[in-house]
């Protein structure tokens, strides 16, 4: 599984990415051109995920972007439409990783930019920031409040919850919800084994449980984030 990159805000303290990496400032990662590893692709289904409201994109790229290397020489302004565009991409591209759109992307570019003189080669890296930057953001609003009440009120009904409090199990509830907004392509069983490599890098060493122990939790978070978003009635799980 590829890694996922980050930026500001950071998702949920002491949660893991759903590969096992940990989230790191965008700002911070050796001033390099953020690779084409974004995977959270939930897009409009994940109920206000799209949300991201353009003035504080742009207040967030005016006050960081001087940091990024492919903007010396050039100002905010210079740079604005490229931003602009990656952002709106994001929204426009929800199932799609970087990598799979970025040939689209390009072709687009031209009738996007408007009177940007910036071709696709020089506006490519803060495309890729923007998109990369609200993909993190759709992740950290996966365990929303709403899911963290919907966890805490139920999951005592859970066989796997038989001695073990809300808090155990809340590391599990989270990585499952971050999991299924960051794979939405993937079945359970096809990302079950990154997962469980994922859950014991990172999150399972804080949580002291092994995969085995939370594995039915983050199923069930997976599946009723999935149900979610295709705005489906959650299911019982067969694994149950």
């Amino acid at each position: 599984m590829k890694e996922l990159d980050s930026s500001q805000p950071r998702a949920a303290a002491g949660s893991a990415t759903p590969d096992g990496a940990g989230a790191e400032d965008l700002e911070n990662r050796d001033r390099k051109r953020p690779s084409a590893r974004a995977e959270a692709r939930e897009g409009a289904k994940l109920a206000g995920s799209t949300r991201h409201d353009p003035t504080v994109e742009a207040d967030y790229w005016r006050a960081n972007y001087a940091q990024r290397p492919y903007a010396a020489g050039r100002t905010y302004d210079e740079l604005e439409p490229a931003y602009r565009y990656g952002w709106e991409s994001r929204g426009s591209h929800p199932a799609r990783r970087w990598a799979e759109a970025e040939s689209d992307l390009r072709t687009g570019w031209v009738g996007a930019r408007g009177d940007s003189r910036l071709g696709w080669n020089e506006a490519r890296g803060a495309v890729e920031d923007a998109w990369t930057r609200v993909d993190m953001l759709l992740i950290s609003r996966s365990f929303d409040p709403e899911e963290d009440r919907y966890w805490r009120q139920t999951y005592a009904s859970r066989p796997y919850a038989l001695g073990r409090t809300y808090d155990d199990l809340r590391p599990a509830y989270q990585y499952g919800c971050e999991a299924a907004a960051a794979h939405p392509d993937r079945d359970w069983n096809e990302a079950q084994g990154d997962l469980e490599k994922g859950w014991s890098r990172t999150t399972g060493g804080r949580a002291g449980m092994r995969w085995h122990e939370v594995k039915d939790a983050v199923r069930d978070a997976w599946e009723r984030l999935r149900a979610k978003l295709s705005r489906e009635p959650a299911h019982a799980s067969s694994h149950r």
